[in-house]
């Protein structure tokens, strides 16, 4: 006991040592880092691997006893790098809050911009979104180029994921232009040129536009490769691995995609890994494609950072366990399509509309709950009952009535939709022609001079198309017309038969099924791209107004569209 205690006693000795020099080394330390700049703590903080932490404190320490406000602000962000992102948002909260209001280049814009990147990493998409859109006018307010470019390539980034190709195209080509335009531009916005480009070129793929996809992909390796960024050059060749793809090139695509796995991680991996599997599919090796499939899914149960082909995984796993009879395995998938269908629904309200379908999550809730009674029952095979037999039968009545329910909602549908495509502008035109006798036979207390004048506007209003601006109102129109709002309203509401609102949702809405019915380009868009495309600031009330007017969803109506062409 004795040899015991002193032995601790002697442990105890050795630990107080070892502690006591620790410390002193790390107050040596402190010492020496008063004789360090601002600017050369940032250096030293960029340059370190072990002693990032301490640098940031530091320098966070020394603002604070300074009482400098901007360099309190660059303190917190160097401490966002070290921290995770829920930590992370809380500094970047602390950064706005003690630069608003202040006359910063950077600040507080930097504080939104970084609390939008968080965001981003935690598949926060909406709140990433409304936080570049608040450091957006900031940073045109103090011309920060820099962060113009970083703001927008975020709210490009975003907008693609949701859907809207078109917006976030305009964008990508609008900030290459002006970057091309900037001296020096490759050596000073080295990133912000390669990551345009590669983005432009990722939007031509997610739209199928192969040619215009391949000539930006080839730009981007070989700019990468000349300003020797091994990161954008590894991103430009998994994407042109996916343009193999789309070519039917499989072989190849394979070849490139497991050349470029080891340089990807997270969300880029997940998405590797489906396009592998595809490969696979069409080379007909479905062990391959399975395994593949798999690993995409385990990327995305590790991070949870979702991308939209993984709802095409978990369709095909639920079919695959079907056909194969495995129930277990049928419902495992299913819930997992149901859990990523509600982040959709939340997320995703913009892309969800973009993605192929072949379960509406009421199908799949049903569905769902039919395999579980399927489980049980084959658990409970030996103890049947009379009971047992009886929820069966409601059971059975309740998906019967859901059935014939959903059977008479699909024809009513296809009903509808026959009706929309076989009313011809021409009979719209009779309908009108019609309408305009109407204006003559009511006193409205105007000129027939007036009346004509309006009427000739209207027509070349709607000849060209004009109703697609997003900012028309009755007062804005009047004015263009040289009128005023009542002469407007009165001449509408006799002669279109309808008030001004409604006149110029049906302008819109009977556009839109014309260039969905002539115009494949126009039928790959997302519902939000096409609501923005014919002036409609809001995909719902676009929704609403399409269901109004024909009796059917834009998206059914755009599926219908596509079945018919495939049996053409």
């Amino acid at each position: 006991m004795l040899v015991s205690f002193e032995m601790k006693k002697y442990l105890v000795s050795i630990l107080i040592f070892t502690s006591i020099i620790s410390m002193n080394a790390q107050i040596n330390k402190i010492d020496s880092l008063n004789e360090y700049t601002y600017r050369e703590l940032v250096k030293k903080f960029s340059s370190s691997k072990d002693s990032k932490e301490l640098y940031a404190k530091y320098y966070l320490s020394k603002a604070k006893n300074s009482r400098d406000t901007l360099r309190i602000a660059k303190g917190y962000k160097l401490i966002t790098f070290i921290v995770t992102s829920d930590i992370a948002i809380k500094y970047s909260d602390s950064i706005i809050k003690i630069s608003k209001g202040k006359p910063y280049k950077s600040y507080p814009a930097e504080g939104y911009l970084l609390k939008a990147y968080y965001l981003y990493q935690k598949g926060s998409y909406k709140d990433a979104l409304d936080n570049y859109i608040k450091a957006l006018p900031l940073a045109k307010e103090r011309k920060n180029t820099k962060q113009l470019f970083r703001i927008r390539q975020g709210i490009g980034t975003l907008k693609s994921r949701f859907g809207n190709y078109n917006e976030a195209l305009r964008i990508y080509k609008e900030d290459l232009n002006f970057i091309q335009t900037l001296t020096n531009y490759k050596v000073k916005y080295k990133k912000d040129y390669l990551s345009a480009i590669f983005n432009i070129s990722n939007i031509f793929l997610k739209t199928k536009n192969l040619d215009s996809a391949k000539m930006y992909l080839e730009k981007g390796i070989s700019e990468s490769l000349t300003l020797k960024d091994t990161v954008m050059y590894y991103d430009f060749v998994t994407a042109s691995g996916y343009e193999k793809y789309y070519s039917n090139d499989f072989t190849e695509a394979l070849r490139i995609l497991n050349l470029t796995a080891p340089h990807l991680k997270g969300y880029s991996l997940g998405v590797s890994y489906y396009y592998k599997g595809k490969c696979y599919q069409k080379l007909g090796s479905k062990e391959k494609m399975l395994h593949q499939f798999k690993k995409a899914d385990s990327i995305y149960q590790l991070n949870k950072d979702l991308f939209p082909e993984l709802r095409n995984i978990y369709e095909f796993f639920i079919d695959h366990y079907k056909e194969k009879k495995k129930t277990k395995q049928q419902l495992y998938y299913l819930e997992k399509l149901i859990s990523i269908d509600s982040i959709l629904d939340k997320q995703y309200n913009y892309l969800s509309s973009e993605i192929v379908k072949k379960y509406d999550t009421p199908l799949l809730l049903n569905e769902q709950e039919r395999l579980k009674n399927e489980v049980e029952s084959l658990n409970k095979q030996n103890m049947r009952s009379n009971f047992g037999l009886g929820i069966s039968l409601v059971f059975i009545s309740i998906i019967a009535i859901f059935l014939i329910y959903y059977y008479e909602q699909q024809k009513k549908y296809k009903r509808k939709f026959i009706e929309t495509i076989n009313k011809s502008k021409k009979e719209n035109e009779e309908k009108e022609r019609k309408e305009k006798s109407e204006v003559d036979k009511k006193d409205l207390g105007i000129s027939k001079e007036i009346i004509n004048e309006i009427l000739q506007k209207l027509n070349e209003f709607e000849a060209n198309n004009i109703f697609l601006k997003s900012d028309i109102t009755v007062a804005s129109l009047a004015k263009d017309f040289n009128t005023n709002t009542t002469y407007l309203s009165k001449i509408i509401n006799v002669n279109r038969g309808k008030n001004f609102s409604s006149y110029l949702k049906e302008l819109r809405v009977n556009y839109a099924i014309e260039q969905l019915q002539n115009n494949s380009q126009f039928r790959k868009y997302s519902v939000k791209a096409i609501a923005y495309e014919i002036g409609f600031n809001n995909v719902d009330y676009f929704s609403k107004a399409f269901y109004k007017i024909t009796g059917i969803q834009p998206s059914y109506f755009i599926k219908q569209l596509e079945k018919q062409e495939n049996k053409e």
